[in-house]
C-alpha cells in the first residue's frame, strides 16, 4: 500500500445530533464498524478493496479504500448530466448485476 492514493469514506448516512451523549456517538461508531465488517467479506472485481478504518478526520471514524477519480456512481451521474438514459441504465445494470452474484 506504500505510495498508493487512498480515499476516505466518511459515512454521511450516520447522523449525530449535537450532543455530548457518548452513547449516541458510540452507537454511530458501531454502525460504521458493522459496515466495515460487511465490506471486509465482499470480494468481487467491481467492489473496492477495504483497507481499514481511520480516526482523526472528524468525530466519527472513516472507512479507507482505494481512491477513485470519479468518486461514487451517484456522484459521477450527478456530475455528468449529459449522459443518455441508455448509458445510465447500462452503468446501473452493470453494478446491480454484479452485486446480485455476490
Amino acid at each position: 500500500m506504500s505510495g498508493s492514493v487512498l480515499g476516505l469514506k466518511n459515512p454521511g448516512h450516520v447522523r449525530i445530533p449535537q450532543s455530548d451523549d457518548t452513547q449516541v456517538v458510540e452507537k454511530a461508531v458501531q454502525r460504521i464498524r458493522r459496515e466495515a465488517y460487511v465490506w471486509i467479506g465482499l470480494k468481487h472485481n467491481n467492489i473496492l478493496k477495504f483497507h481499514g478504518i481511520v480516526e482523526g478526520f472528524g468525530l466519527l471514524p472513516a472507512l479507507v479504500s482505494p481512491w477513485m477519480e470519479n468518486g461514487s456512481l451517484d456522484r459521477y451521474l450527478k456530475q455528468n448530466t449529459d449522459l443518455s438514459k441508455v448509458e445510465i441504465i447500462r452503468m446501473v445494470r452493470a453494478v446491480t448485476n454484479n452485486s446480485v452474484k455476490l
